[in-house]
């Protein structure tokens, strides 16, 4: 069984262990109960709307599409992180020009 075929529930527990996050830390950040992320992480709980889908990946730090188990649209002939590099890349130069002397 590969990520893309496990139950959304046991994405988000996977992510959440990724993270270093307890069920405790992730409820605190969700405004949710423990045993709400618990319900869910076993599948007793559906996630059946999506902007409970987008607030969880935000504090997961990934993508909805990757709790969905959807493939990650990334642009043509550009590989994963590139655009991410560049922006903080493109922040630290702003903030070199800052400094004052």
């Amino acid at each position: 069984m590969t990520s893309d075929d496990l139950p959304i529930g046991r994405r988000v527990a996977r992510w959440r262990v990724r993270r270093s996050m307890t069920q405790q830390m992730l409820a605190d950040r969700l405004r949710r109960s423990k045993s709400w992320v618990d319900k869910v992480e076993r599948g007793v709980r559906a996630l059946d709307r999506y902007s409970v889908i987008q607030e969880l990946a935000h504090v997961l730090r990934v993508d909805p599409e990757v709790l969905l188990g959807q493939p990650r649209s990334t642009p043509a002939g550009t590989p994963d992180g590139v655009d991410d590099i560049r922006t903080a890349l493109a922040r630290r130069k702003g903030q070199t020009g800052r400094r004052k002397r």
